[in-house]
């Protein structure tokens, strides 16, 4: 027994000894387990999509995260693979899924000391999750709109009901598409490309070609790809439609990788008019403090618009023209004036006096009125 006590020992001196050898090149550092569920949505489901664990934004885009797998949407991460960014009892930190066709989860978990924690209430939503390492980046923008997942179709309160994004039947349509370095693009074209309506019997291809594609080459390597098409005649339907873009890397850097972005876009057709109230904020409006006021309205589709704000008593103190297409014509929400909103300064040259006033949205090419709006001026 005393024998075997002595090899024990002795066994320990050389795996200590084997440790501090190690501990000058990596810390050695036991296991602190993240474990987690995440839920599927009617739209998307988790499958085997990679799910990272990291301190913040920063820490991720420098490789500082913990990865691992969600199997059967249940996940376990060793929480030191953030190495070297240190794991702190008492921090929070994110845990969030790759996103994939637009959905992603995303979590926090505080650091319990105790040798696991568990990352609850993670599900799948639209705009949600990372980025796989290495995987290009998708933006779509519709007219000088920006299409933001993050923002459109989420319902953000029970019973509230989501925010569309309106196009017009035959929206130019921009995709930018990026890569952080050192990995770099697909050069080709037919490494993209551009689906309407994805998945239904409608589908159509976006045929794509030089023409339709500009380039960024920075030291040799496709850093940016930029794609440019208008739908063609007849356009969209009335109703709800989809652009699914996917991009590739070279795969120069290390493997291929691939990003899919889906944008879901409605068509309302018919003549112009508003979707939803207009607002005006801040409301009420103070010249003195906020100095400037915007007026927000939603619009079926690209239309000159005159928008007049008039005194109880009659008196004109503003008037903007917009043209169809531009911020203030275009289809979908729009902020005007832009980009800096109206100081309070009457067209007349004088500041507005503290009161109410009524202001009309028209459409100049029928001179019809497609709504009204109150602005309050308190100072």
């Amino acid at each position: 027994m005393k024998r075997f006590a002595l090899i024990i020992c002795g066994l320990l001196v050389l795996m200590a000894g084997v440790a501090c050898a190690q501990s000058e090149l990596k810390p050695l550092m036991p296991p602190y387990w993240i474990v987690g569920h995440v839920a599927d949505t009617p739209e998307a489901t988790v499958g085997n999509r990679a799910v990272y664990f990291y301190y913040d934004a920063a820490g991720f885009d420098a490789g500082n995260y913990a990865e691992s797998v969600a199997f059967n949407n249940t996940f376990i991460i060793n929480g030191f693979g953030i190495f070297p960014a240190p794991l702190v009892v008492g921090q929070t930190y994110k845990v969030s899924t790759e996103q994939i066709d637009s959905y992603g989860a995303d979590g926090t978990v505080k650091i319990s000391g105790l040798g696991w924690d568990e990352v609850k209430g993670m599900a799948l939503y639209l705009g949600g999750g990372k980025k796989a390492p290495g995987a290009p980046a998708i933006k779509l923008w519709f007219g000088n709109r920006l299409y933001q997942p993050e923002v459109y179709w989420v319902v953000k309160q029970p019973g509230q009901l989501p925010v569309p994004f309106i196009v017009e039947t035959k929206p130019e349509i921009k995709v930018e598409i990026s890569i952080d370095p050192p990995y770099t693009l697909a050069s080709a074209v037919e490494s993209y490309s551009i689906v309407q309506d994805a998945g239904t019997a409608d589908r159509k291809p976006v045929p794509l070609s030089a023409a339709n594609a500009s380039k960024t080459v920075t030291a040799g390597k496709v850093s940016a790809m930029t794609l440019k098409f208008t739908v063609p005649d007849p356009g969209l339907t009335d109703g709800e439609h989809t652009f699914t873009v996917t991009a590739r890397s070279s795969g120069l850097e290390g493997p291929t990788t691939e990003a899919t972005e889906v944008a879901k876009v409605e068509v309302m057709g018919g003549p112009a008019r508003l979707f939803g109230p207009p607002i005006t904020y801040p409301s009420p409006f103070s010249i003195s403090k906020d100095k400037r006021v915007w007026i927000q309205y939603g619009l079926s589709t690209n239309a000159n618009i005159e928008i007049y704000i008039i005194s109880v008593g009659g008196e004109r103190i503003f008037h903007r023209s917009f043209n169809a297409g531009s911020e203030g014509g275009s289809a979908g929400i729009n902020k005007v004036p832009p980009p800096d909103g109206w100081n309070g300064r009457t067209d007349q040259g004088y500041l507005a006096g503290n009161a109410i006033y009524v202001g009309t949205i028209i459409a100049r090419d029928e001179n019809r009125l497609l709504g009204k709006f109150k602005l309050t001026i308190v100072d």
